[in-house]
């Protein structure tokens, strides 16, 4: 099994990334949110569009 941050990185959502190696979605993102690499660009253009 890859390390939830590989599911992560790909796109899985948190609570699939969490369940998979049996941890809680808040152990999830204080351990691994850290290794959430890229996507800055992306995330940026989501919040701009959503507050219009």
């Amino acid at each position: 099994m890859r390390p939830p941050r590989s599911g992560l990185n790909a796109g899985v959502p948190p609570t699939e990334a969490a369940r998979r190696p049996g941890h809680g979605v808040a152990v999830l993102l204080r351990v691994y949110a850290n290794c959430i690499d890229g996507g800055d660009d992306t995330m940026n253009d989501k919040i701009s569009d959503a507050l219009g």
